[in-house]
């Protein structure tokens, strides 16, 4: 990964430990995949606040019309997909996904059958408004996906031109700890292992195949790690919540430029749904661990740009790809730390707010081209800036000096050795967070985060869900005061 191994090996004992314990296995020097996915709760939406979904918001995860049920162990395509007679694969399902089906999903390792050269889920049909499909884990279950290294294995799971469709609750694992540098220095573009993706959200297509656009999806409650393109990607869509995701290790092989959470080329839909004013919510994931090590080719010249946590990237469509998308994005309470880009960025893109975010330690590329941004936003219109934790370890300027009149800050939190205040009542100095060495970034009693933010555009839940309070916003992703 991008980063000296020194660096890697410091932070080996950074796990997020809130409500939980351990630290995952399979050699990351990062914090377990699961351990936020199951603290999170539901909690109830202050109505002063901005609300946000749930882990468990609308559409539910139960079966209300038609259902099926997978196992990848005990079932069988032959059978006719009931409790009783399970799936083996995932796919046999999507076949017969239409508005009003849930496919329930058994614990079990799921991958493309033999020959088969779409992903091991592979998604084109759409529900409706008041019929969404939907492809949950069963009660108590953990389904994993995992990407094989074949010449059509670009996602893990892929929803291609979907709309109306809820994905919860699985574990997306691609070939990164399998692949060699000597592989990578071969990665031409043209290499499905060297450039997956977990989860994609397609509105591009491909050979020639041109889908719909994407809209109303919803992807909540998963994993997705060790992809070696992106984590999750939306690319050409509208109207995604994107919630309470563990996201981390990906992006280390590939020559596409990805990073964790990749949202691209946002596009208007007519019809599509809009909720409080936003069309998209990218709240309550953890993101961290995903790096560039290639250079991207698209570049010019190739360079390494990406491996952020999370991004916005080129709603504007400067290049040529349309006229400027003109819904609303809420990016809140999510946690990205020790990437190798920027921790929360926006670039090139219009109408995002970025609330009560936690960035710690990211930007560990050594790349000349990312020098600045805990949390940013760059060449953009109309971005709001607010209650936020930016904290930078290595000397690199936590908010981009770089004059963009059209981004407001304000009630941010920054802590660093090249800070540039942006914003009226930001803060610099010790943020005082409990233990992010070990993983807990909750404020301790006496940080200047506490009861000092603003209401302004405030999540009504905080990263655990827990509600906060209006008359007591803390800054960063974790509310201490309820």
């Amino acid at each position: 990964m991008s980063g000296s191994p020194d660096r890697a090996a410091s932070l080996a004992a950074l796990c997020i430990v809130a409500m939980a314990s351990g630290c995952a296995q399979g050699g990351s020097a990062y914090a377990p995949a699961s351990a936020l996915v199951s603290a999170h709760r539901e909690g109830r939406a202050n109505a002063s606040l901005v609300p946000i979904p749930g882990p468990t918001s609308s559409p539910s995860a139960t079966c209300d019309r038609v259902c099926y049920y997978v196992d990848a162990k005990s079932g069988s395509d032959s059978n006719p997909g009931t409790a009783q007679a399970p799936f083996k694969t995932l796919n046999k399902a999507a076949s017969l996904a239409k508005p009003g089906v849930t496919v329930i999903v058994a614990s079990g390792t799921y991958v493309s059958a033999p020959g088969q050269s779409s992903a091991p889920l592979y998604l084109h049909a759409s529900g409706t408004p008041d019929a969404w499909i939907k492809f949950v884990a069963a009660p108590g279950a953990h389904p994993v996906i995992r990407l094989l290294r074949c010449s059509e294995c670009w996602d893990g799971i892929q929803l291609e031109g979907t709309a109306y469709v809820l994905i919860d609750g699985f574990e997306v694992v691609g070939q990164n700890q399998s692949i060699t540098w000597a592989e990578a220095k071969k990665n031409t573009g043209s290499q499905a292992w060297l450039n997956e993706t977990c989860i994609d959200i397609d509105g591009y297509g491909w050979k020639g195949f041109k889908p719909g656009i994407p809209h109303d999806v919803v992807i909540r409650n998963n994993i997705a790690r060790d992809c070696s393109g992106s984590g999750i990607a939306e690319d050409g869509g509208d109207s995604v919540t994107i919630a309470y995701n563990t996201i981390y290790d990906n992006s280390w092989w590939t020559v596409y430029g990805t990073s964790g959470l990749n949202i691209f080329h946002q596009l208007d839909v007519k019809g599509a749904s809009v909720t409080h004013g936003y069309n998209t919510f990218l709240v309550g994931n953890v993101v961290y661990g995903n790096h560039l090590n290639l250079p991207w080719i698209g570049a010019n010249p190739p360079a390494i740009t990406d491996g952020n946590g999370i991004i916005i990237d080129s709603n504007l469509h400067q290049d040529g790809g349309g006229p400027p998308y003109r819904g609303r994005t809420y990016i809140a309470n999510n946690v990205s730390y020790g990437n190798g880009g920027r921790g929360v960025h926006v670039y090139a893109s219009q109408h995002v707010d970025i609330v009560n975010n936690t960035a710690y330690d990211n930007m560990l590329s050594h790349s000349k081209d990312i020098t600045c941004g805990e949390v940013d936003a760059v060449s953009a219109i109309d971005v709001n800036v607010l209650n936020n934790i930016g904290i930078n370890l290595d000397g690199k300027q936590v908010v981009c000096n770089y004059g963009d009149k059209q981004t407001s800050f304000g009630y941010d939190l920054w802590s660093g050795k090249d800070v540039t205040v942006k914003g009226p009542h930001d803060i610099v100095g010790n943020p005082r967070l409990t233990d992010p060495r070990a993983g807990n970034f909750a404020p301790a009693p006496g940080s200047p985060a506490i009861a000092s933010g603003t209401a302004a555009l405030a999540p009504s839940l905080d990263l655990f869900a827990a509600p906060r309070d209006p008359a007591a916003i803390d800054r960063g992703a974790i509310a201490v005061s309820h």
